[in-house]
């Protein structure tokens, strides 16, 4: 899945199907997960490495990386795949394909992943297989949530990233509302008069609304400022 082996392909449309995620036993559940993302962020720098005349999309299969049918468990390593792929595609959908969760029941059906992948279903980008069925991830309506009908531990604490932004003030204030008594407002800067006048009167609204609100400066992508 290197670079030299793509770039000697002829020039065209393919389809790259990667099963890595099969068969990653070994260590713990955290030291697999990164073992996997770090595969499929390599695979991303070498599809950009492709020349225009390869057009190379790539499909990731996972087994039984997502709870489908009532009592199933995730496997925890594999799951995170599908977010990082998620985010992948919206940001390159002419590199990233199809996402199929194959059944953790019984063996890997090779024949059923085949139509699948050459079915060339796009508008099914996200699927799984469970004892012959086949499901697609889509959105569903839901019932109309009560707005009182949420209400969080008032022992616990709430970490919210971005705290000082546009929508960090708003969700502090709903969490409060909702019984969350200890906040921790996280964001990267303060800098400014109005940034800092905004951030005073959100830590004066939430102590209005019964809640302890604790303002840290801490970019939350390095991890020696979260710690």
């Amino acid at each position: 899945l290197e670079y030299p082996q793509m770039g000697a392909l002829d020039p065209g449309e393919w389809t790259l199907v990667d099963l890595r995620a099969l068969d990653h036993d070994g260590g713990t559940i955290p030291a697999r997960a990164l073992r996997l993302a770090q595969q499929v962020v390599d695979l991303d720098k070498s599809l950009q490495q492709c020349p225009a005349t390869i057009r190379l999309k790539a499909s990731i299969v996972t087994r039984g990386a997502h709870a489908v049918l009532a009592g199933e468990v995730p496997d925890l390593a594999a799951a995170p795949l599908w977010g990082l792929c998620r985010s992948l595609g919206l940001d390159h959908p002419e590199r990233w394909g199809s996402l199929i969760d194959l059944d953790p029941a019984g063996d890997v059906d090779l024949n059923l992943l085949y139509r699948e992948i050459s079915s060339g279903d796009a508008a099914a980008d996200e699927i799984a297989f469970r004892d012959g069925v086949r499901y697609a991830n889509r959105f569903a309506c839901v019932a109309t949530i009560a707005a009182d009908t949420l209400q969080l531990d008032a022992a616990g604490s709430y970490l919210i990233v971005g705290a000082f932004g546009g929508v960090g003030p708003a969700l502090a204030a709903w969490l409060a509302r909702r019984g969350g008594k200890n906040l921790i407002l996280a964001g990267r800067s303060l800098d400014g008069a109005e940034r800092q006048q905004a951030c005073s009167a959100l830590q004066k609204e939430l102590q209005e609304l019964g809640a302890d609100a604790r303002s840290e400066i801490c970019d939350a992508g390095d991890p020696g400022a979260v710690a």
